[in-house]
């Protein structure tokens, strides 16, 4: 996969052309610049209540149809797909308690976290129409356009990455990219069949404390923590893009992790 990290020319071109802070961030108070972390009891509760939508959900699961986002606030005009957290993430010991997404069905649970636990569930027992309605609603967009998997959730097994680069090929007009930390999956791709489709970026998710295996090098997220970093010094945030809050931004100037780039963000 061919992508750059930063360098001096191309961070005046994005921060100074193109400024960040022309993005303005929704939250900027000091107090909430960390992580909020989930007690158990939290998370527990959410998925009590997502138990309760499985259970009206199966009842008659084919009635139900994907959930495809054309955008929203965080991420932009980006259209995605999203399945649950926790229960669709295969390596979030670490970081369950502080997942921003467990926020948003916490606080939007009506809309959000059926429409999470409705994807999760199609993709798991009616894997073929999952799949097919998502090249259903890409088939109509004839221009260059992006796509991210999995504002929340990861990739579901080996089967499943298949079927996303797949997609990758039979759209090449779309940007795909996606987020994960079930490193082994994308490991045995490379390893069996080669290279990434060009059009189809996978970030390796890292989260401090876990254990990044990443052999064929491929373009890396991390969370630069407020108490400093167990698996980075300091100074490795100095010469990778900062994360400018919405992926509008990176989309529009090429960069990022759209591009393939090394990325961070600050906790928060």
């Amino acid at each position: 996969m061919n992508h750059r990290k930063c360098n001096t020319c191309f961070e005046f071109h994005i921060f100074f052309l193109f400024p960040v802070h022309n993005i303005k961030p929704k939250v900027k108070r000091k107090e909430e610049n960390t992580m909020a972390k989930y007690k158990d009891s939290t998370i527990h509760e959410m998925l009590k209540k997502a138990m309760k939508i499985k259970n009206e959900i199966m009842k008659n699961l084919s009635s139900y149809h994907v959930s495809i986002s054309n955008g929203n606030s965080k991420i932009g005009k980006v259209m995605n797909v999203s399945t649950m957290p926790i229960l669709a993430c295969g390596n979030c010991k670490e970081c369950k308690n502080y997942c921003y997404d467990v926020k948003a069905c916490v606080r939007f649970v009506k809309n959000v976290l059926f429409n999470r636990m409705k994807n999760f569930l199609i993709a798991k027992y009616d894997r073929e129409r999952y799949f097919a309605e998502i090249r259903e609603k890409l088939s109509h967009r004839k221009k260059n356009f992006y796509f991210r998997w999995h504002v929340a959730g990861d990739i579901l097994d080996y089967e499943y990455f298949l079927e996303m680069v797949a997609i990758a090929k039979e759209f090449p007009h779309f940007r795909f990219w996606t987020y994960t930390k079930v490193y082994s999956i994308v490991n045995q791709y490379i390893a069996e069949k080669g290279s990434l489709p060009k059009n189809l970026v996978v970030m390796f998710s890292e989260w401090d404390g876990v254990k990044l295996d990443n052999p064929f090098n491929n373009p890396t997220f991390s969370v630069k923590m407020a108490a400093g970093n167990k698996n980075h010094p300091a100074e490795y945030f100095n010469h990778i893009m900062k994360c400018p809050g919405n992926c509008d931004f990176c989309k529009d100037h090429h960069c990022g992790c759209v591009a393939g780039m090394n990325v961070y963000a600050d906790e928060h």
